[in-house]
């Protein structure tokens, strides 16, 4: 029984947040990302989940205009996590990056860092931890 509660709970918060990502990083400091859905514009939010292990408020990581979608995270080593995603503010979809402490309070600029805002589209971000602290960020690049 233990299996089909631990995969019903995705299948309920994929419905609730289409994008999801936990860092399993220790129990404690467990945050799980997603895209809001509060209505437009679609932004990425920060949900360090409460006692019973459901996410019902978040931080917003960024609320720039346009879109910010396709989250994905690791962990920082210090207990929070680096999230990138996929952001529409400017006239391309770019990647954009934030490091949030365990409570999903962001560390660095306000609406994230520009990864890469190169002319053309970059998306689909993903990344992993380059063990001191930072994270090796890649994406799809269609520029010419």
């Amino acid at each position: 029984m233990k299996q089909k509660i631990t995969f019903l709970i995705p299948i309920i918060l994929l419905l609730i947040i289409p994008m999801i990502c936990v860092n399993y990083q220790h129990p404690s400091t467990t945050l799980i990302v997603g895209e809001s859905l509060d209505g437009p514009p679609l932004n990425t939010t920060a949900y360090p989940p409460n006692l019973l292990g459901y996410p019902p408020n978040g931080t917003a990581v960024c609320t720039a205009g346009g879109f910010q979608q396709y989250p994905q995270l690791c962990s920082d080593g210090a207990g929070g996590s680096i999230i990138t995603w996929t952001d529409s503010r400017g006239a391309n979809n770019d990647v954009y990056a934030q490091r949030v402490d365990r409570t999903g309070a962001a560390q660095w600029a306000a609406n994230g860092t520009a990864i890469c805002t190169a002319g053309g589209h970059q998306f689909w971000p993903q990344l992993c931890s380059d063990g001191a602290g930072g994270a090796i960020i890649i994406w799809t690049d269609v520029r010419s």
